[in-house]
């Protein structure tokens, strides 16, 4: 039997220390190795990917090599992100090209507004010189006629030169009415804040000042203001205060009233009277140029007054329209769209 000391057997405490950190290191740095491989892998598609997006994002289509991995998940979010490029880039296309359709026809309708302009601002030179020159050639004569030759004529002829001097002075308001509804139709709108309330008062008042023996009780609300152009929404309060004072002109005390009130969510202005009104089988020819409910020797007027509103208020993208009955009163509703 053969006996050795056990220390030459096992190796000693700082061998086996050794050999163990030697290993470990050596499984760390592949461990590190195989990582770093495989996060090239995977970080270069994704990479490709997120700079593929920013280019989608800045609308540019242009065709680039597809993005390829060994990873199935990421191949799969390649194709859907090209399958999203190609459906922006169909619907972009179909966006411009609408757009330049929509540049061609804004033109076109520009271009037809302006040559729309250019025709009124001619007739609106025609009405004013050419139709009222023939009007003063004919006042001219009829001032001759009655200076000249007035010891000729008897009462009938001077009923008739009358008649004539009448009729031209008539002509010469439906010029003028004529001429105030195509200013309105043409004239640029200037949106501010207007005071509706402060306008209807000192339209009231002047008629009042007009007429002062009159028994007339006016309301106006106080307080009430639209985005408009004022110029214009005097003009529409003047006719439709001015159509009350004259239509209730036969009662022993007149009212008229200027308020606002709610429609359906809309904000909607009118003005009251208690005035002979109208029948409403008529209504439809109340905002018609040249277009009369009530006869001349009873109402003077030219018809042009409601037209002009109607005209107005449609150019503030609102609407007008009326209530009455005969014998009592009426009411005229107005309407300025977004701007009120």
């Amino acid at each position: 039997m053969t006996a050795a000391p056990s220390a030459d057997f096992t190796p000693s405490v700082a061998s086996l220390a050794f050999a163990l950190a030697v290993t470990g290191s050596v499984v760390l740095l592949a461990g590190l190795w195989l990582a770093w491989q495989l996060a090239r892998r995977v970080s270069q598609p994704l990479e490709a990917l997120a700079g593929e997006s920013a280019r989608i994002g800045r609308l540019d289509f242009s065709d680039r090599p597809a993005v390829r991995s060994s990873w199935r998940e990421i191949d799969s979010l390649a194709e859907e992100q090209a399958r999203m490029r190609e459906l922006l880039r169909d619907a972009t296309g179909r966006l411009e090209d609408a757009n330049r359709g929509l540049e061609e026809r804004v033109a076109l309708r520009t271009r037809a507004l302006e040559l729309a302009n250019a025709e009124l601002a001619s007739f609106d030179y025609t009405v004013s010189h050419d139709l009222r020159a023939p009007l003063r050639a004919i006042n001219g004569f009829c001032a001759i006629l009655e200076k000249d030759f007035a010891a000729r004529l008897d009462d009938v002829g001077r009923q008739h030169l009358a008649r004539v001097r009448d009729a031209s002075a008539q002509m010469a308001d439906l010029i003028d009415g004529l001429l105030t509804m195509v200013r309105h139709s043409s004239r640029p709108l200037e949106l501010r804040d207007t005071d509706l309330s402060a306008m209807a008062v000192e339209e009231l008042e002047q008629l009042q000042r007009t007429e002062p023996a009159r028994r007339v009780r006016v309301e106006v609300e106080p307080g009430l203001h639209a985005r408009a152009d004022p110029v214009l929404l005097r003009s529409v309060l003047q006719n439709l205060v001015g159509n009350a004072w004259k239509y209730t002109a036969g009662c022993e005390l007149a009212e008229i009233v200027f308020g606002a009130g709610e429609r359906g969510g809309e904000r909607v202005f009118f003005v009251r009277d208690n005035g002979v009104g109208f029948d409403m089988a008529h209504a439809a020819r109340l905002f018609e140029p040249f277009q009369r409910l009530h006869a001349e020797p009873d109402f003077q007027g030219m018809g042009i007054g409601l037209a002009s509103v109607q005209r107005i208020v449609a150019r503030h993208l609102g609407r007008v329209w009326a209530e009455s009955a005969p014998g009592a009163g009426a009411r005229f509703y107005f309407t300025l769209g977004s701007q009120a």
